[in-house]
């Protein structure tokens, strides 16, 4: 059987790389296609953000004509904190179980990165750290979640026979909130005096699209010595807006010190509890079943999907009565919208800070993204920069 690998060039062979996922993954019980829609917005360059200044290529893999796997090699003139100079990126990597294919695959997309100069090459992702980062290796059987992407198991040692190592461990953590009591544990977390100079108000859907410069300068103020960032913008943050229909009367805070806007939250429904079952690209009926779903939407899971604190209030008290300010906020929004369940992340696994008050909270981990890199042509070299907020 022949194997070929072909670069995407076509309108034709796009729709092609942005379909195959489920094509790949349909007989896997544990996947759940995201919408065709939202896959565009991100893959077409044409529409996503990262092809504002990043470059990008795709390949498909073909075996006796049939498309069998996927990848794109991407570079963006903003590298992130801690990652090695001259690293390019690759990324929507998705193939059927043979490593052959992922040979063929991850060839191609180091080829085209050397030749432009990287040494180094780290993935994956989709298309970069402010999208969907790493390879899923723990987690397999949870549920879908909004922004969380799901890979099969075997990916994991078809890179690693191929020399990519470990990189870093993105957590993603979850409070039950059908296990929780979620007011008890509120007032037992809850400072006993008040920082009266701390105050809070609502984004709402109303506000959010004023409030998208304030949540991007908060954020990027926050995590700017995190591994792995990468300054957020505006267009980044277009899908947000898109769900704006869709959020809760109150979506998140912004939490101010002395009137000045120090820290920001903000939470999105799981949208895949109001698509499942339709498909990635739903018929007549289905979008009418979207329809009618939309307007009776109550989701039970949320994630949390922008958490900031301004970095002069850093393992400050002020900063520490912030946070748990933000924590009983959260916690008193889950109880009025009646949530299930609660997703943060993703968090570096040596983010001890955040992890410990996570876990204080009765957050645990439940999916597990690894970061792989691999130094082209030469001997393994992985990141020793250990910053994080």
């Amino acid at each position: 059987m022949t194997l070929t690998v072909t670069p995407v060039e076509t309108r034709r062979a796009l729709r092609r790389f942005i379909d195959l996922p489920p094509v790949l993954y349909r007989w896997f019980p544990d996947y759940e296609p995201p919408m065709r829609m939202d896959r565009t917005m991100l893959l077409d360059p044409r529409k996503g953000a990262f092809f504002r200044h990043g470059t990008v290529q795709y390949w498909l893999a073909w075996r006796d004509g049939v498309p069998v796997g996927r990848i794109s090699a991407q570079m963006s003139p903003d590298r992130p904190v801690g990652v090695p100079e001259d690293t390019g990126m690759f990324g929507c990597l998705d193939t059927i179980d043979d490593p052959e294919v992922v040979a063929a695959l991850i060839a191609a997309a180091e080829a085209w990165l050397a030749a432009r100069g990287c040494r180094h090459a780290f993935g994956p992702f989709l298309l970069n750290m402010s999208g969907e980062p790493g390879l899923l290796i723990d987690g397999f059987d949870r549920p879908p979640m909004t922004m969380t992407p799901w890979h099969p198991p075997y990916l994991r040692a078809h890179l690693e026979t191929l020399g990519y190592a470990k990189w870093r461990d993105l957590h993603c953590w979850t409070l039950d909130l059908r296990t929780v009591d979620g007011a008890a544990l509120g007032r037992s977390l809850r400072l006993d005096r008040r920082r009266t100079d701390i105050t809070s108000r609502a984004i709402t859907r109303r506000t959010l699209r004023a409030d998208l410069p304030l949540l991007r300068d908060l954020y990027n103020d926050g995590w700017r010595d995190n591994w792995g960032h990468v300054p957020l913008t505006l267009r980044d943050m277009q899908g947000l807006r898109l769900l704006a229909p869709y959020l809760p009367r109150q979506a998140g805070r912004v939490f101010e010190l002395g009137g000045k806007p120090v820290a920001v939250l903000l939470a999105i429904p799981n949208m895949f509890e109001l698509t499942r079952g339709l498909g990635p690209k739903p018929s007549l009926l289905g979008w009418l079943r979207l329809g009618w779903r939309a307007l009776r939407f109550r989701p039970r899971s949320a994630r949390i999907v922008m958490l900031g604190i301004a970095e002069q209030l850093r393992f400050s008290a002020a900063g520490a009565a912030i946070m748990l300010a933000m924590m009983d906020e959260l916690l008193a929004e889950q109880r009025t919208l009646d949530l299930d369940a609660i997703d943060g992340g993703w968090v570096l696994e040596n983010n001890v800070a955040l992890t410990r008050f996570l876990d204080r909270y009765n957050f645990t981990t439940t999916r597990i993204f690894r970061i792989f890199g691999k130094q082209l042509g030469g001997a393994q070299e992985r990141p020793d920069d250990n910053r994080q907020p």
